[in-house]
């Protein structure tokens, strides 16, 4: 209704898609929210820009899709580049860094790289503890990162 109504460059309706796709996204239904969340991001993109942060969660939900399909090459880029924007922005929500970096790191761990998971999680880690949000969920994925050998097992929270 909004689209038709406001169009799909207004904020609602932009909104309203993005709603709509984290639907998809939180019963599991990667395939869906794929083709929807990579629409609602270059329209993100291109009406609010790069470093909006709407646009970055959308980045990171895309990523986060692409990681629930195995599709883990490029959900590390996309983690990756969101990451890289939040950096740029100086997104001033550091809990959006730090889950940033973790999904980047769980990532990482499910390719075998596991050098550069441990060393992001570690990040993510210390990042909530400095900002003293230890005990948020985040961050017992990574303690659950850096309390475990590094090893085939992939670790849970690349979702998010």
């Amino acid at each position: 209704m909004r689209l038709r109504t406001l169009g799909p460059d207004h904020p609602s309706s932009l909104e309203s898609m993005n709603n709509f796709t984290d639907t998809y996204y939180k019963q599991g239904r990667f395939d869906k929210v794929d083709n929807s969340r990579q629409d609602v991001l270059k329209m993100k993109q291109r009406v609010e820009g790069t470093s909006h942060p709407d646009t970055l969660v959308s980045m990171r939900i895309l990523a986060s899709a692409y990681y629930g399909q195995g599709r883990c090459d490029e959900a590390a880029k996309l983690h990756r580049e969101t990451l890289e924007a939040r950096h740029r922005a100086l997104d001033p929500d550091p809990p959006n860094i730090f889950w940033s970096l973790f999904s980047l790191a769980a990532t990482y761990d499910t390719l075998g790289r596991f050098a550069e998971a441990l060393e992001l999680a570690r990040e993510s880690l210390k990042g909530y503890k400095t900002k003293k949000l230890a005990k948020t969920s985040e961050t017992g994925y990574a303690r659950l990162a850096l309390g475990r050998a590094t090893g085939p097992q992939p670790l849970s929270g690349g979702r998010g």
